[in-house]
C-alpha cells in the first residue's frame, strides 16, 4: 500500500473552496444545487451504518454507497436480516437513497476464483434490494492488475465481464466499472474501449477525475469518452510531489491538485446530473487521527461551494 500523510485539520480546504466559490453558477446551463451529493460509506467503516446515514443526512447528502467488502457491516456474508431491516428504515426515515454497492471483482485467470463472482454478484444485488426495495441494484468494482497490463489482458477482461451478463440479468442489476490509476484499467479512455468491446447494457461506468493520468488538465475528453455509459461519479482529490504517475496520493476534495474548474465545466457541459459521490480513499481513512464525520462535513462544504 502506498504511504500516506496523516490527516491534518487545517483551513486549507475552506480556502480552496473560497477560490472556486460559485464557479458552477457561472458555468453555462448550470442550475445551483441541482447536483445531488452522495457519500460512500467505504469511508466510514467503523461507524454504525444507521448512525452514518443519519449524520450524512443532517449534513445535506442525498444518497450513500455501501461497501460489500470484508470488514464492513454491509458485507453481504455478515449483514444480518435484522440489520438490513434497520438500514432500510433509516434510509426511508432520513430520505436518503442508495446509489450503489461497492464490491471488488479483480480480473483473474484462475477459473476457481472467477467461479465465485456470480454468487457474489447475486448477494450484493440482494443486499441492495433488501435495503432499497424500490431501487435498481447497481454494483461497482475496479478490475485490478497493474498499469500497462491492459493490452495483454484485454481479451480476458472482456470474456470475464461478458460472463457476468446472465448473473446481472438474473439479479436485474447493473455493474459499474471504475478506472483506477494504480491498476490495468487506469484511464477513462481504456475504460471506454473495454465497455465498447463488452457491449452490454448491464456493464456501465463510474467516472472519477482523480484517476486521470494528469488531473491538472481538462477532464472533458475523459468524461465524454464514457458519458453514454455513465452511472455515477466518484469524487475526491489527488496530490503528489514528483508527478501523478510516481507518487500520487488521494486526498479529500479541495486538498489536492485536481483541476476543479475544468471538472465543473466538464460536468455542466455534459447531460449528467448526478449523483456525485464522495469516495474517501483508504489512504485517507486509515491515517492516524482521521475523523470520518469531519471529513464528510468538509467534503460537502467544499462541493456545495464548488458545484453551486
Amino acid at each position: 500500500m502506498i504511504a500516506r500523510r496523516a490527516f491534518v485539520k487545517t483551513g486549507l480546504a475552506s480556502l480552496v473552496a473560497c477560490r472556486f466559490a460559485n464557479f458552477a453558477n457561472k458555468a453555462p446551463g448550470s442550475e445551483p444545487g441541482s447536483i445531488p451529493l452522495s457519500f460512500s460509506l467505504y469511508g466510514m467503516r467503523d461507524i454504525p451504518v444507521s448512525r452514518a446515514i443519519e449524520s450524512l443526512a443532517s449534513m445535506g447528502y442525498k444518497s450513500v454507497e455501501f461497501a460489500a467488502l470484508e470488514g464492513f457491516a454491509t458485507d453481504p456474508k455478515k449483514c444480518s436480516r435484522t440489520l438490513r431491516t434497520e438500514i432500510r428504515k433509516t434510509l426511508n426515515d432520513q430520505k436518503i437513497s442508495l446509489v450503489s454497492v461497492m464490491e471488488s471483482f479483480p480480473h483473474s485467470t484462475d477459473a476457481h476464483f472467477l467461479a465465485r463472482y456470480p454468487d457474489r454478484i447475486k448477494k450484493a444485488a440482494e443486499l441492495f434490494r433488501d435495503c432499497s426495495p424500490n431501487g435498481e441494484p447497481l454494483l461497482e468494482t475496479i478490475l485490478g492488475g497493474k498499469p500497462g497490463g491492459y493490452a495483454k489482458d484485454r481479451d480476458g477482461l472482456v470474456a470475464m465481464l461478458r460472463s457476468w451478463e446472465k448473473p446481472l440479468e438474473s439479479a436485474e442489476a447493473k455493474l459499474a466499472i471504475k478506472a483506477h490509476r494504480f491498476q490495468m484499467v487506469n484511464t477513462h479512455a481504456i475504460l471506454a474501449d473495454l465497455l465498447k468491446a463488452v457491449d452490454s447494457p448491464r456493464i456501465v461506468a463510474v467516472f472519477d477525475p482523480s484517476h486521470e493520468p494528469d488531473p491538472t488538465t481538462d477532464c472533458s475528453p475523459a468524461l465524454e469518452a464514457i458519458r453514454g455509459r455513465l452511472a455515477f461519479i466518484h469524487i475526491k482529490d489527488v496530490d503528489w510531489h514528483t508527478s501523478p504517475q510516481k507518487d500520487a496520493k488521494f486526498a479529500l476534495p479541495g486538498r489536492g491538485k485536481l483541476n476543479w474548474p475544468a471538472f465543473v465545466r466538464a460536468l455542466w457541459s455534459s447531460p449528467f446530473r448526478g449523483p456525485v459521490c464522495v469516495e474517501v480513499s483508504r489512504q485517507i481513512w486509515e491515517a492516524p487521527g482521521y475523523d470520518p464525520l469531519a471529513g464528510a462535513r468538509e467534503s460537502i462544504a467544499f462541493l456545495q461551494k464548488t458545484l453551486g
